[in-house]
């Protein structure tokens, strides 16, 4: 069994976003990866593991597990930056 620092489970839809490593293009962007009753496990700050809660609460131990509930949880690697892409958005940033 791996080990994980955290797992959170019971996430009612879990957003991946998955892409097989590729970037998506055109209808592939309609899928964002929804995984029912989701979780994710995290070991040294990277993401582990993701998938059902039942496959990753088999496949990782950990000392913190979180409920999530059953809400909707989104797994990301994203920047935290915002970028504006809109001339409304322009505009409030020159006023």
């Amino acid at each position: 069994m791996k080990t994980a620092n955290l797992i959170i489970h019971n996430a009612g839809q879990l957003v991946t976003c998955a892409a097989g490593g590729k970037p998506k293009r055109g209808a592939a962007m309609l899928d964002v990866g929804i995984v029912e009753d989701g979780a994710v496990a995290v070991a040294n700050g990277k993401i582990v593991g993701v998938g059902s809660s039942l496959d990753v609460l088999r496949e990782f131990s950990t000392d913190e597990i979180v409920d999530a509930g059953g809400r909707v949880a989104s797994v990301s690697t994203a920047d935290g930056r915002t970028f504006v892409t809109t001339d409304a958005g322009a505009s409030w940033i020159s006023r």
